[in-house]
C-alpha cells in the first residue's frame, strides 16, 4: 500500500468546507473533469461509505484493500467522495482533453489567478478549458460559481 496512490474526486464542486480543507482556505482551485473521455484514467471508482465505526478487516480476505479504501468516517460524509486507487504513487497522467474546467477559489490572489490562467492558456493542448471563480452567496452559507 505504501507504493500505491488514491486519487479522490467529489461530484460536488462548492462545498465550503471542501475549499477550506483541501484548497488552503478557498485560495487554491478545483479542477472538473470528464470522467467518460479518459475512462482508463478514471477506471474502477470507488463510492466512499461513510460509517460510524471503523469497518471489519480480514488481511486474508481479497477486498481488504477495497474496504480499507472505501471507509471513512461519518464526520465526511458531506464530501460525497469517490476514490480511484492507482498501482503506483506521485504525478499521474490525464488525458488533456478530460479537463474540462479550472474553478478558481473565491480567496485567490489576482496575480495567482492570473498565473494560472496564463499558464494554461500557454499550453495549446489545454485550449478547451473553461475558468471559473467562486464567490460567496451574499446572505448564505454558500458558494455560487461564476464564469470568468
Amino acid at each position: 500500500m505504501n507504493k500505491s496512490g488514491v486519487k479522490c474526486f467529489t461530484p460536488n464542486n462548492a462545498i465550503i468546507l471542501m475549499w477550506s480543507h483541501y484548497a488552503n482556505s478557498h485560495k487554491g482551485i478545483c479542477l472538473e473533469f470528464d470522467t467518460l473521455v479518459d475512462p482508463e484514467f478514471f477506471v474502477y471508482p470507488i463510492n466512499v461509505v461513510y460509517s460510524e465505526e471503523y469497518p471489519n478487516l480480514e488481511f486474508t480476505d481479497k477486498k481488504f484493500a477495497t474496504d480499507v479504501l472505501r471507509t471513512k468516517s461519518k464526520d465526511w460524509e458531506y464530501e460525497q467522495e469517490v476514490r480511484i486507487y492507482k498501482p503506483h504513487f506521485g504525478y499521474q497522467c490525464f488525458n488533456s482533453e478530460s479537463l474540462r474546467s479550472i474553478i478558481l477559489g473565491c480567496n485567490i490572489e489576482a496575480d495567482k489567478q492570473s498565473q494560472i490562467i496564463e499558464i494554461v492558456r500557454r499550453n495549446k493542448t489545454f485550449n478547451h478549458v473553461r475558468f471559473y471563480k467562486c464567490r460567496t452567496h451574499p446572505n448564505q452559507f454558500k458558494l455560487e460559481i461564476h464564469p470568468l
